[in-house]
């Protein structure tokens, strides 16, 4: 992978992804690129050039770029687990919202689904 950005404007931006040297049909990668204030989700499924387009950008954003460049987080997943692995990580912390103790799940006290949950994330993370 290969990343640049060119100033097409006053206030665009482009920023390129090349991707190259694909090891496998089914990879795919998943990157959050931002201004600083403005998110663009771009999943990256073939080889080539592939472009993603910042218009009418603040005067904030711009600064941003100008002194931290535009920042790309790799995700370690599929986009199309996203949703899964939301789903997932709201569970380790849903229960215990509530202010009464005895509503089973949104109750005032940790469930023990969720310490279960917890337990079983911190062992498949950490191996401990």
């Amino acid at each position: 992978m290969r990343f640049y950005w060119i100033s097409d404007s006053d206030t665009d931006v482009t920023f390129y992804i090349s991707s190259y040297n694909k090891q496998h049909a089914q990879c795919s990668d998943g990157y959050l690129i931002t201004t600083g204030r403005t998110y663009h989700f771009a999943e990256v499924l073939t080889t080539g050039v592939h472009k993603v387009s910042f218009k009418n950008l603040s005067e904030f954003e711009l600064n941003f770029i100008k002194f931290n460049g535009l920042q790309a987080f790799r995700f370690c997943d599929s986009m199309v687990n996203i949703i899964p692995d939301l789903i997932m990580t709201a569970s380790l912390f849903i229960g215990g919202l509530g202010l009464n103790p005895n509503i089973p799940f949104f109750g005032s006290h940790v469930p023990m689904y969720m310490q279960e949950l917890n337990v079983d994330f911190i062992k498949r993370a950490t191996g401990f």
